[in-house]
Order: C-alpha cells, then sequence, then structure tokens
C-alpha cells in the first residue's frame, strides 16, 4: 500500500513539473516571438514615420514658399501698377525723388536684391542697384513687353528669383520693373523648418542652392514635386528637397526599441512566472479529477448527490450549456440585425439602394398586364454638397435625416421611399390607380422640400431636382426605368432645380445626342478636327490692323463645319471645354508666332476661355 501511495506521488509530481515546464516554456518562447516580431515592424514603422514626417516637412516648406513667391509676384504687379512708375518712366524728378522712397519701402521686409526701371525697348531707366545687362536679352523680359504678361524665372548664376511686371497706360506696354529676390534668403526665412534639417533646392533637376546641409553628415532626405497646388513652383520646375541626419533618426529608433525590449524582458519572465503557478493551477484539479474518476464507476453529470468537485464541475458543464443556449440565440439576433442593416440605410433607417433594386424588380415581376402600372420618382437634393463642404458633414446628416422625415411624412401606406445614395432618394409609388394622385405626391414633394431647413443659426435651402418615370411605359425593366428617371431628374435640374419632369422619349434621345457630340469631341480633340479661325479687329481712323479674335470651329469629316452653339455647351458641361480652350490657345500663341517670324504685325490675338 506504501509502495502503490509512493508511486502515485511521483506520478503526480511528474505530470505537474511537465505541465509547469511546457506552459512556461511556450510562454516564454510565444513572448520572446512575439518582441522579434514587434521589434522588426516597429523598426519599419519608425522608419516609415520619419519618411512621413519628412514628406510633411517638405510639403510645408513647398507651401510656404508657393505663399511666399505668389506674395512677392502680386506685391510686384501691385508696385508696377502704381502710378509713380508711369512718372518714373517720363520725369526724372519722380525718378530722384519719388522712386527712391518707394523702392525702400518695398525693399523693407523682403529679401529684395535687384530693381530696375525699363523703359520698352529695355533700356534701364530707373536703378538701384548694378545695370545687370543680360535683361536686354532676356526672352522672358521680352515676352513680358511684347505680350503684358508677368514673367517670372530664376538666375541659376545669381541664385536670384526674377519677377518681371509689364506697365501699362491706357492698356498699352510702355516699360517694364523687374524685381530680383536673393533666393537663399527667401528660402531661409519661409521654407525652412529648423536648423538641424537640410533643406535643397532643385531646378530642373540640378540643385540650385542648399541650406544647412553638411557634407560629412549623412542624411535621411524626401523630395517633393510641385503640383497643381503649388502652380508657381511648378513653373519655377523647383523641386524641394528635405533632410534629417540619419544618426538623428538612428538615435531615436534605437532607444525606442530598446525600451521596448527592456520591458518586453521583464515582462517574459513574469508571464514565465504566472504561467508556472498557471500550471500548477491546472494541473492540481485535474490530479484530483483523475482520482474522482477512478474512484467512480460511472461518471455522470450532474445531479450526482455527492457533494465533491465532480459534480460541481458536471453543474459548470450544465451551466456552460445553458450559457450556449443563450449565445446562440444572441447571435441569431445579431444575424437578424445584421441582416437588417444590410437592407437599410443606417443614417434615415429607409431600405438602402440593394432593397430598392430587389423591390423594384418584385414590382416589376408582379405587374401584370392587367395592372395600372406604378411611378418610379428620382429625387436629388440642389447645392447639397455645398452644406457639406461649407457647415460639415455632421450638418449633411442632420439634413439628410430631416429630408427623410419630410417625405415619409407625404407618402401613403402603398408607397415604398428608399435612400437611393447620397443625397438621392427613389420612390416607387402607384400611378394606375389615380394618375392626378402621383401627381400631387411629386408636387408635395417640391413645396416640402423647398422650405428651408433650420440649423443652428442656419437656413439651409434643401429643393431637390425630381425625375418621375411610369413603368411601363417609359421602360419594363429597372435598369431603363432607373436611368430614364435620372435623365428626367437631371433635366429638372439644369432647368435650375427645384422642380420635376416626367420622362419622355424626346429627353432620352437629346441625352443619346449629347453623348455622341461629346464623344465625337472627345476624338475631335485626338484627331485634330478642330480648327481656330481668327476674325481680325481693324482700326477705322487708321484702316489698319491691330489685333484678332481666335474663334474655334469643328470641321466634322461626316457633318463639315460644325459652328460653336452645336458644341460649345456639350463641352461646358462634360468639362471637355477646358481642354478646347488649352489647344485654342496653343493654336493661337503658335499662329501669332508664325506670323511675326513672317515680317507681319497682326497685333494682340482675343482668346476667348470659359470660367473653369
Amino acid at each position: 500500500m506504501n509502495r502503490v501511495n509512493l508511486g502515485k506521488f511521483f506520478e503526480t509530481r511528474n505530470l505537474r513539473r511537465r505541465l509547469v515546464f511546457k506552459v512556461a516554456g511556450f510562454v516564454a518562447l510565444a513572448m520572446a516571438v512575439i518582441t522579434l516580431a514587434v521589434v522588426y515592424v516597429m523598426s519599419h514603422e519608425l522608419t516609415r514615420q520619419a519618411q512621413l514626417m519628412l514628406a510633411e516637412s517638405a510639403r510645408s516648406s513647398q507651401i510656404q514658399l508657393e505663399n511666399r513667391i505668389a506674395y512677392l509676384v502680386e506685391a510686384t504687379r501691385r508696385l508696377a501698377d502704381n502710378p509713380f512708375m508711369i512718372n518714373g518712366l517720363v520725369d526724372a524728378r519722380a525718378r530722384e525723388e519719388d522712386l527712391p522712397k518707394l523702392v525702400e519701402n518695398f525693399a523693407e521686409g523682403t529679401s529684395m536684391s535687384t530693381f530696375d526701371l525699363l523703359d520698352y525697348d529695355g533700356a534701364p531707366v530707373y536703378q538701384a542697384q548694378e545695370w545687370r545687362p543680360e535683361f536686354n536679352h532676356s526672352p522672358e523680359l521680352r515676352a513680358a513687353l511684347a505680350m503684358g504678361n508677368t514673367a517670372l524665372y530664376t538666375d541659376a548664376t545669381s541664385r536670384q528669383l526674377l519677377i518681371i511686371a509689364p506697365i501699362s497706360y491706357y492698356n498699352t506696354t510702355q516699360g517694364a520693373l523687374v524685381v530680383g529676390f536673393d533666393l537663399a534668403k527667401l528660402v531661409g526665412r519661409h521654407a525652412v523648418r529648423d536648423e538641424t534639417s537640410s533643406l535643397s533646392i532643385l531646378a530642373a533637376g540640378a540643385q540650385l542652392l542648399s541650406i544647412n546641409h553638411n557634407d560629412d553628415v549623412e542624411y535621411v532626405s524626401l523630395s517633393a514635386r510641385p503640383d497643381e497646388r503649388t502652380p508657381l513652383l511648378r513653373q519655377l520646375e523647383f523641386e524641394i528637397e528635405t533632410g534629417v541626419p540619419k544618426s538623428q533618426v538612428d538615435t531615436i529608433v534605437m532607444e525606442t526599441l530598446s525600451r521596448f525590449v527592456g520591458i518586453s524582458l521583464v515582462l517574459t519572465l513574469a508571464s514565465a512566472m504566472l504561467a508556472a503557478g498557471i500550471g500548477q493551477g491546472i494541473a492540481r484539479p485535474v490530479l484530483e479529477l483523475c482520482e474522482r474518476v477512478r474512484d467512480v464507476a460511472e461518471p455522470t453529470c450532474s445531479p450526482l448527490g455527492t457533494g465533491d468537485e465532480l459534480e460541481l464541475l458536471a453543474a459548470a458543464f450544465d451551466q456552460r450549456t445553458a450559457a450556449l443556449r443563450n449565445a446562440q440565440f444572441e447571435l441569431e439576433k445579431q444575424r437578424d440585425s445584421f441582416r437588417y442593416e444590410a437592407n437599410h440605410d443606417a443614417l434615415t433607417g429607409l431600405p438602402n439602394r440593394s432593397n430598392f433594386e430587389h423591390r423594384l424588380r418584385e414590382k416589376i415581376v408582379c405587374n401584370t398586364p392587367s395592372s395600372l402600372g406604378f411611378c418610379v420618382v428620382f429625387i436629388d437634393l440642389d447645392r447639397f454638397k455645398l452644406i457639406n463642404d461649407s457647415l460639415g458633414h455632421p450638418t449633411g446628416d442632420l439634413v439628410l435625416r430631416t429630408v427623410a422625415q419630410r417625405l415619409l411624412l407625404e407618402i401613403g401606406e402603398e408607397d415604398d421611399l428608399f435612400r437611393h445614395g447620397g443625397d438621392e432618394f427613389i420612390l416607387i409609388t402607384a400611378a394606375g390607380k389615380d394618375a392626378d394622385d402621383a401627381l400631387s405626391l411629386v408636387k408635395r414633394f417640391v413645396v416640402t422640400l423647398s422650405q428651408p431647413v433650420r440649423m443652428g443659426e442656419h437656413d439651409l435651402d434643401v429643393s431637390a431636382s425630381i425625375g418621375v418615370t411610369v413603368f411601363p411605359r417609359d421602360g419594363q425593366d429597372a435598369e431603363t426605368l432607373v436611368r430614364n428617371a435620372d435623365i428626367a431628374m437631371y433635366r429638372a435640374k439644369n432647368a435650375g432645380g427645384g422642380q420635376y419632369r416626367y420622362y419622355d422619349a424626346q429627353m432620352g434621345e437629346m441625352a443619346f445626342a449629347r453623348m455622341e457630340t461629346e464623344a465625337g469631341l472627345r476624338k475631335a480633340l485626338e484627331r485634330g478636327e478642330l480648327v481656330v479661325h481668327y476674325q481680325p479687329q481693324i482700326d477705322m481712323r487708321s484702316n489698319s490692323l491691330i489685333g484678332s479674335e481666335a474663334l474655334v470651329r469643328w470641321q466634322h469629316p461626316e457633318r463639315g463645319l460644325v459652328m460653336p452653339g452645336a458644341f460649345i455647351p456639350v463641352a461646358e458641361e462634360s468639362r471637355l471645354i477646358v481642354d478646347i480652350g488649352q489647344y485654342v490657345m496653343r493654336e493661337a500663341c503658335s499662329r501669332q508666332a508664325y506670323w511675326y517670324r513672317l515680317g507681319y504685325k497682326p497685333g494682340r490675338v482675343s482668346v476667348n476661355l470659359a470660367g473653369p
């Protein structure tokens, strides 16, 4: 008996020891692997964050430099428009008394390095420093005097930013103002973020200047190219490169990682000790359970009537079974909730687009030839994007909920209202029972949505454009009905908004014709079918040519010469007007240059450009 008890003792100790070592070892190994993985991820993430900070720094420097150059350009233009500039061209006393004070005031607070007042021939009239003769041969100066446009460029030799602003009198260029700014001072004051960071300006791929750069230091650098938000830097072909010392980045990374590794080691040790205790705690009831199983011939779940740990375990098992049943019930509730959310809009509570498509197809299938049909009403809020952009999305969400509530108050029990997406709503309503009822409902929509929504101190205009199609007259499938309702809605929007339109076949033909014209215009731009005609402008006093106006025509391969009225409105709606404007501008400038090279004097050319 003693031998049996002793064997059981060693068996128990061996099981406990194996469980403790395995659990503690597994936890320690897992913590080590996790630590290595996190160190690897953190090192890459810290490096990425450093790159993001550099990118943000470069972008910030780019924006600051763009704003400063824009300010200098505008200030130079205003200075060129100053009456003292005109006086300075013709009056020596004005140059001696007025211009020095004007130049001194202008130079204060800027990095101005050169100031020259030139006549129309490019000859210096007034200079605030030693004359730079290469201005006489500058194509930018010639272009500014000839075209009357402000020129902006850099001089790599002197590292100056040069602005040439024409001086006009009664719409005639009389001379030019040339102002140079020290580029190094300009960048150092308005683009450099701190002394530890380096900043370089690259012009056309070549380094123009570098600030705070040490050749003996290795840098982590990032460059930012100009884009549409920095048009002046793009014109100058400026690329900004910022950098921080690599040692500084490495120090931050190593300090962060070393702290994390130290904490991980402490946590690993604590976790191993905790795991050992947990292993012992697990082994104890398991060993006790083994003893209880050996002593019971047929173990069953509760109730056992013994009052021992097995009965408690059996009772716990029964409790867990009940908990699983409750969990299953909760999962079924969540499944129903997910199913509801998948078919309803979370913001307004209305059925969503997926629900609408299912319901519309169901209506079409269930509609028999003897049925009276139904209407699809497409509702799009006018100027809702302006509300979102100016007052924010929370206000826009409140407006959408208010609109949904107003629409729900107007519809009947047999009508189905859906949120189609964004600021669009769709209604399926009976039309055959009484067509006047459908029309009356649409009119009520127009009236109720024309009433402003009060949001705090703002009265918001939430009028809507509404398009209506009737099944089966306007389409016999879901896609056609929705498309035609959308066409009718856009016709209402083009009419000024706050209105409704019923779809008719002519709308579809017009939409198709517009699409055909738009597609033809795109091909015309690619194939060079657009031609530019020039209407001369004659001075009636001298009967001489003083200019011309560039007029675009479309030489269609099948329709012949197409006048602007037939395609310009379509181009303006589709934004192709921007490409057409650029094309006409290039053609007009090229033609002017060609005429000048032939020895003609065509004067100025006028080019019509659309607002966008």
